[in-house]
């Protein structure tokens, strides 16, 4: 195996006490990237076809071809992470709870200044509900954090 492949399947079998870091690496990474260019090329370029259709083919496309460019196992990590994008652009989760956590007692719930909050008055992309991109900026945050650089 070389190429992509090769250097992928060599980063995707990195384990650290049974954790699979490279596969966690690659396929999170691999999702922020296609999820991203897609939300702000694909999407925007393409708007007579439903954000739901392409965010199911990036999903389908992943898990059905994903393997033979990052391996199995970073692979099943980016249709994980592109399926749950999927589900939040179908289902606004962020909103049930956020409504559900503003209700609690002491006044608990999500501040406007958290930027990974979405902007209620904002005017969603075409087709979409305000939130595409949210898992990923999630992500991009958390990789920043973790290796000490910007997001």
């Amino acid at each position: 195996m070389d190429g992509v492949a090769g250097i992928a399947k060599k980063i995707s079998d990195v384990d650290i006490a049974g954790i699979p870091i490279g596969a966690a690496a690659l396929g999170g990474g691999s999702a922020l990237v296609l999820a991203e260019l897609t939300d702000s090329i694909l999407i925007p370029r393409i708007p007579t076809v439903p954000v739901l259709a392409i965010k199911a083919g990036e999903v389908y496309a992943m898990h059905r071809w994903g393997h033979k460019v990052i391996g199995a196992g970073g692979a099943r990590i980016a249709t994980y992470f592109l399926g749950y994008d999927f589900l939040r652009t179908l289902v606004p989760m962020e909103t049930w709870i956020r409504d559900l956590i503003a209700k609690l007692p002491g006044g608990v719930g999500a501040t406007s200044n958290n930027p990974g909050n979405p902007d209620p008055e904002a005017t969603p992309p075409p087709g979409g509900n305000g939130h595409q991109g949210d898992a990923m900026t999630f992500l991009r945050n958390s990789v920043a954090a973790a290796t000490g650089g910007g997001a």
